[in-house]
């Protein structure tokens, strides 16, 4: 298949994600991965949709793997953090929301990744007092 399908099934995949049909865009997520197997912003959707059903372990590979390929993918490293908080790993939530703060600063996802880290340093300075 052409590689530039990737991106149309990619595309196609999310527009499934947007109407909550997670099972479908996983399996069109899985379907560019099989065409251009290294795509982070790929594994960093498959990783939202997995989320999305709460198969966190899955997401999290997911999400580990597009920061593999590009350390620098803000949307993977701020899902991340996300999934981290979400399980309760505030330290590694802190760390990975840190880390896309260096890439990001501005947008409406740096200032809740700022109230994210604001709120884990008042939880951690509570629990030590």
């Amino acid at each position: 298949l052409n590689p530039k399908y990737a991106e149309a099934i990619n595309n196609l995949g999310t527009v499934y994600y947007a109407k909550k049909s997670y099972r479908r865009a996983r399996a069109q997520y899985k379907e560019a991965l099989r065409i251009r197997p290294g795509s982070a912003s790929v594994l960093s959707n498959l990783g939202t949709a997995y989320f999305a059903r709460k198969q966190y372990e899955d997401a999290m590979t997911a999400y580990a793997q597009a920061i593999a390929i590009d350390p620098d993918y803000a949307d993977a490293i701020y899902n991340l953090a996300s999934l981290e908080f979400d399980a309760g790993n505030l330290s590694a939530a802190r760390a990975a929301w840190s880390r896309y703060l260096e890439l990001d600063q501005t947008s409406e996802w740096a200032r809740t990744a700022t109230r994210g880290i604001a709120f884990i340093d008042l939880r951690t300075r509570r629990s030590a007092s």
